[in-house]
């Protein structure tokens, strides 16, 4: 999603809340913290006028360590950047951001960062936040930097949305441009990429439907079902299938299950609450046939009317 240039100057928060307006039971037992965060974030660039913008953000996805319940990780998106004023146009702060995931481990109440971890394809050539170009994922958003150069695509950009920790160390991403769904060793490095166009490291597809994603909406959430054998992936908003004329006011999102091992997949349909809704964030699994979703109405902490 767009985010304020100024918006990765303020430091992440992980708050463990219900909506005023829709109260739900809190279990006060569990020793998590109600708010975490980290000390003196470094600067990623200096603008010409002065304006210092700081990497502080981890605010993509977080997932929890299944074999240490102390340690959770935190994930990036593509970087800063804010709509451009020419129609189309996306200002990436630094062209150069590497999208990356945050270990965090939970001491005396609060989450310290202990590793980041960079994003990096199978050559071990660090990954960024550029659009994809035309047939391998595009948005048709055209990048340019803080000057108003033209920026190029790339085909190994990611925006980072959805977040896995497997068992066996490795990490699982989901993104808003393919939608690509990446496969990480434990230092971030690629092992697979699978998209619904096949050009991925691999070579893997999921169904070329998903495509049809609106931009910026893209595969939102991930999970892995408990005996990890299967990629759980929700779509943010109704897809523009078979245009966008014909989704409006569509409250149908879509749930794409993958099987790691065979690489089949399901779809199934979601229906949310209400259309004025923005879409679902995030998806996690219960067991492998119950899930939780979080949707969302774009209102505030205390203010929101959705939150489940």
């Amino acid at each position: 999603m767009k985010k304020n240039l100024l918006s990765l100057i303020a430091l992440a928060a992980v708050s463990f809340t219900a909506c005023k307006k829709n109260p739900v039971a809190v279990d006060t037992t569990v020793a998590y913290p109600g708010m975490a965060e980290a000390a003196d974030p470094a600067v990623l660039f200096t603008t010409d006028a002065g304006v210092k913008v700081y990497n502080g953000g981890f605010g993509s996805a977080m997932a929890a360590d299944p074999n240490d319940p102390n340690v959770f990780y935190l994930m990036t998106d593509r970087g800063p950047n804010v709509a451009g004023k020419e129609s189309n146009t996306i200002i990436l702060g630094k062209a150069d951001f590497t999208p990356a995931i945050g270990k965090f481990r939970l001491k005396d109440g609060k989450l310290v960062l202990e590793q980041i971890i960079e994003f990096k394809n199978a050559d071990g050539v660090k990954l960024n936040g550029l659009p994809n170009p035309a047939g391998q994922g595009a948005t048709g958003e055209i990048p340019i930097s803080l000057t108003g150069a033209k920026l190029s695509t790339s085909a190994d950009g990611i925006d980072s949305e959805g977040l896995v920790r497997a068992a066996d160390g490795t990490f699982w991403v989901s993104d808003e441009y393919g939608p690509h769904i990446v496969h990480f060793d434990a230092t971030g490095k690629t092992i697979e990429r699978i998209n619904p166009f096949g050009t991925g490291a691999g070579g893997r597809k999921i169904p070329l439907v998903f495509a049809k994603r609106r931009a910026n909406r893209g595969m939102e959430g991930l999970a892995i079902t408990p005996d990890g054998k299967t990629l759980v992936g929700l779509m943010q908003s109704p897809m523009y299938n078979p245009s966008k004329s014909a989704v409006n006011g569509s409250v149908v999102l879509r749930i794409l299950t993958f099987n790691i091992a065979t690489g089949a997949t399901k779809q199934y349909a979601y229906l949310m609450d209400d259309p004025s809704l923005t879409g679902c964030s995030e998806i996690t699994a219960v067991n492998a046939t119950t899930f939780l979703t979080i949707e969302r109405d774009g209102q505030y902490g205390g203010d929101c009317l959705v939150l489940k």
